[in-house]
């Protein structure tokens, strides 16, 4: 309603209506947790410029730059991205003021699965002031137009074309029986390594081996299925989670390590997670200003040796490797602002590249369930055990 951008009659009232857009346009950012709080007023233009001026993103976006940060939270405003939450799951916190005049914080880990209600709530508990929203690493879109898609052709493949990119909409004027224009969107800065031209390629190959299992997938289902029972036909693997639930063969899908977001997994256009796995080093030397020390870091993930299997440093915010050096198995030097306000004994948080760096580095896993130690459990990794594979 305030930014003049609403499709419904929710705001519409013979009382009075209360305007957001004279607040402060506050923004704040937290570099321990990557997340930042922006005060009811701020512009999601606003918002996006301020973080990619300090390397941070938004996982998704409206495609409107004037539109409130607030509003189009409150109002769940979609955005784009078959395996993208709409704008409002990036929300991790609220603060409103009741009917009774109260300052009121809502969080999303204090509140679980009624905060999503609370985010959604049109302007219905109160008078929203600021949200606390998740940000991930800068990353940049490129994007290709197609023009003139037949409306058949979307109908035989919908699933197939809207989740071909990180981002696909698609554009009408509903004169003739097609779609004038498909927007399609890859991620510029999770780009596989080898170059766009690689990554292009790698991508269709993708988009066609899908609907190639399908087809056969299906084809298998029907065969057995005509001489025994099939209880349930299982799929999956965290990068195609999104496309394969949608085949009506599958009946359950699986995610395997990838479902808590190494590094590596950020190169899938097609699905965004959020890094839940994370290993501590601690500060052993602080050799000058924009420089700190950590013990160890060597973790290579298996392949091609190149700096995308190397783990890539990700609490405090504002630190990386050194393009000259990487991560050393004794020592790895870190880079940035960040670390001057680092001291020796001081954790830096990392993320592993692959999969196995935990298992075959560390003897115990250390499952959070909550914010006290009683919520914390200690597993036990196959090289705790003792226990070598291959």
């Amino acid at each position: 309603m305030g930014s003049g951008h609403s499709f419904n009659a929710v705001a519409d009232t013979p009382g009075a209506l209360v305007s957001l857009a004279h607040l402060p346009r506050t923004m704040e950012l937290d570099t321990a947790t990557g997340a930042v709080q922006a005060g009811a007023g701020v512009r999601y233009a606003e918002l996006a410029q301020w973080l990619q001026e300090r390397g941070r993103s938004l996982h998704n976006l409206g495609s409107l730059p004037h539109i409130s940060v607030a509003g189009s939270c409150a109002t769940a405003t979609h955005g784009s991205g078959d395996a993208n939450g709409n704008l409002a799951t990036a929300v991790e916190g609220v603060e409103l003021v009741t009917a009774e005049g109260d300052l009121v914080a809502l969080s999303r880990d204090e509140h679980g699965a009624d905060f999503d209600g609370m985010v959604v709530a049109l302007g219905a508990l109160g008078v929203v002031t600021s949200m606390t929203l998740r940000t991930a690493p800068e990353f940049d879109v490129a994007q290709r137009v197609y023009e003139d898609l037949p409306l058949e052709a979307l109908d035989d493949h919908f699933d197939a074309i809207t989740g071909a990119a990180y981002s696909v909409s698609l554009f009408t004027r509903w004169r003739d029986p097609v779609i004038d224009q498909v927007w399609v969107k890859h991620r510029v800065g999770d780009a596989p390594p080898g170059g766009a031209l690689y990554g292009r390629t790698l991508r269709w190959v993708q988009h066609f081996s899908r609907m190639e299992l399908a087809r056969r997938r299906a084809a298998i289902v029907r065969a057995v299925r005509d001489v025994a029972d099939l209880r349930f036909v299982n799929g999956g693997g965290t990068g195609s989670v999104h496309t394969t639930r949608r085949e009506r063969a599958v009946t359950e899908v699986a995610a395997g390590s990838g479902f808590y977001q190494p590094r590596l997994f950020d190169h899938y256009t097609g699905f965004s997670g959020r890094p839940a796995a994370l290993f501590a080093l601690p500060v052993v030397r602080r050799p000058g200003p924009g420089a700190a020390t950590v013990l160890g870091g060597g973790y290579l993930a298996s392949g091609v040796p190149d700096a995308g299997r190397l783990p890539q440093p990700y609490l405090p915010s504002g630190l990386s490797l050194s393009t000259t050096e990487g991560a050393g198995e004794v020592q790895t030097p870190l880079l940035g602002a960040a670390a001057d306000s680092l001291a020796v004994g001081d954790l830096v948080w990392l993320r592993h590249a692959k999969a196995g760096e935990l298992c075959e580095r560390f003897s115990r896993l250390h499952l959070i369930d909550g914010p006290q130690p009683e919520d914390v459990t200690a597993v036990w990794t196959y090289r705790g055990e003792g226990k070598a594979f291959l």
